[in-house]
């Protein structure tokens, strides 16, 4: 008589999680792996390159920015290369880039991240979300993000100043001033979720 082979609760949660995992695993399209390997970021926030490059490098970040920070150890183990796709990150929608912002932290406090990275993302590497925070400062998802990365960073620290004048609503003069005062666009304003 043959056994019964019988799968219990916890083998089937740690193989949806294997399947999930294998799921949200990338390799990057050669063009992707060049411009990681060969781009990098001016003083002025900009992704150097060919237009093209930047754009084909930026679409892919945003369509697959969740499988990219989940492998973010083997596809841009230094801190270029995670610059490069915070930078491109920073042209995802509003809650989307919030929800960018969360996964990006988590990944900095278990040490994958680099913290300089995370620490160059608050205000912005690039044009695209200046004065973000400071504009949505009201927003709770934004408010409780914050609070959250504040509760990591001594007082003393410059993020947690910056982050401090976010909270507050002191930061939005200054947002202003980097934006408008720029001839840059306002970021985009979230609405209710």
């Amino acid at each position: 008589m043959k056994t019964p082979y019988y799968i219990n609760r916890a083998t089937v949660v740690v193989l949806f999680f294997v399947f999930i995992r294998a799921a949200m695993s990338i390799d990057p399209p050669p063009n992707i792996k060049d411009f990681l390997d060969q781009a990098a970021i001016t003083e002025d926030g900009m992704l150097t390159g060919a237009s093209e490059d930047q754009d084909a490098f930026t679409q892919y970040v945003r369509a697959n920015w969740r499988a990219l920070l989940n492998n973010i150890e083997a596809v841009a183990p230094t801190q270029n290369k995670q610059r490069l796709i915070v930078a491109a990150s920073e042209t995802l929608p509003g809650r989307e880039y919030v929800q960018f912002l969360k996964e990006l932290f988590e990944l900095t406090i278990n040490g994958k991240i680099d913290s300089g990275v995370f620490h160059d993302a608050i205000p912005s590497i690039t044009s695209n979300k200046i004065g973000f925070l400071a504009y949505n400062y009201q927003d709770q998802q934004i408010r409780d993000w914050i609070e959250a990365v504040r509760a990591t960073l001594q007082p003393q620290n410059n993020t947690r100043k910056f982050l401090d004048e976010v909270l507050s609503g002191d930061g939005l003069a200054d947002a202003e001033s980097a934006t408008l005062g720029q001839g840059l666009p306002a970021p985009e304003i979230l609405p209710p979720p």
